[in-house]
């Protein structure tokens, strides 16, 4: 019963986990120092994604996003970045500019 009990807590914070910790580390909606400057996508996604994607979009909690854009049109990964998809929730504390720069990168990574 105890082994059962553990399992569930453990699913629960990996659960809160991938809810809670997947995404930027900035989450307000007030500019920082990082968003007045030029990014690249790769600084967007090392910023945003990484955490849940892997430094080199070999997938770590969520899923590898390496050989996206042969799966996905850049329309579509905006859409799945604006909106979410599965386990993974919309990713809105990203700026709109942002959005837009890592769905085209992702498109063109076949």
């Amino acid at each position: 019963m105890k082994k059962k009990l553990g399992l569930v807590i453990l699913a629960v914070v990996a659960v809160t986990m991938a809810v809670l910790g997947c995404g930027g580390q900035n989450t307000s909606q007030t500019p920082t120092s990082n968003d007045t400057v030029e990014q690249t996508p790769e600084q967007i996604y090392a910023r945003n994604c990484a955490s849940c994607h892997g430094g080199n979009l070999q997938g770590s909690f969520g899923p590898p996003l390496k050989g996206t854009g042969a799966k996905y049109s850049e329309q579509e990964i905006l859409s799945i970045i604006t909106n979410g998809k599965g386990s993974m929730p919309a990713q809105n504390y990203v700026d709109k500019e942002h959005q837009q720069k890592l769905a085209k990168w992702l498109s063109e990574n076949k």
